[in-house]
């Protein structure tokens, strides 16, 4: 998943996108299952934000559409220092 990134960028964003079905959805199973998705890297904290909106969006479309699933999500950073490779 390569991005192009400027080479004096010091931190990258990431979307974790947290998706949680309700008791029984699969079978019998009597918890919540929850699922974590990770996303980028990215250059902006607003990329990042654009892909937990369209995942919210994308629970209320699809096969997967239930008005129980509850899509969470937050903006991670991190900050990068560039070394040569040994």
């Amino acid at each position: 998943m390569a991005r192009h990134m400027s080479g004096e960028q010091a931190v990258a964003y990431r979307a974790v996108v947290t998706w949680t079905w309700p008791p029984g959805t699969y079978g019998d199973q009597p918890e919540a299952v929850t699922h974590t998705y990770y996303y980028g890297p990215y250059a902006s904290a607003g990329t990042a934000r654009a892909t937990i909106s369209r995942e919210r969006r994308g629970a209320s479309r699809g096969w997967y559409v239930r008005s129980d699933v509850v899509v969470e999500g937050h903006v991670e950073r991190s900050s990068i220092v560039w070394e040569p490779e040994q």
